[in-house]
């Protein structure tokens, strides 16, 4: 995290063994002035998939998977800036 540039990047992996599938996924976000005196936050998310998840060669599999994912985590962000804590129970 940059406090100054008020940016930063946070990075997540996980492995299913069953499976033996992994994934490893990079946040990077920015914080920008918003409208009325708010904060505008910027967020790319990527993601990248192993195993035998990744040999199905379906794209539409992955996309739907990654949009999955930074859906939860624009609901948690949203959760935790509203005060209600995280939206999905973690």
């Amino acid at each position: 995290r940059d406090e100054q540039l008020r940016r930063g990047r946070v990075t997540g992996d996980g492995y299913d063994r069953i499976t033996r599938s992994g994934t490893r996924s990079e946040l990077d976000y920015a914080l920008h002035p918003g409208d009325a005196g708010g904060t505008r936050v910027q967020v790319q998310a990527s993601f990248r998939i192993a195993g035998r998840l990744a040999e199905f060669s379906r794209p539409e599999i992955v996309a739907a998977l990654a949009t999955q994912l930074t859906e939860r985590f624009a609901a948690n962000v949203a959760a935790r800036l509203d005060g209600s804590g995280s939206a999905s129970g973690e």
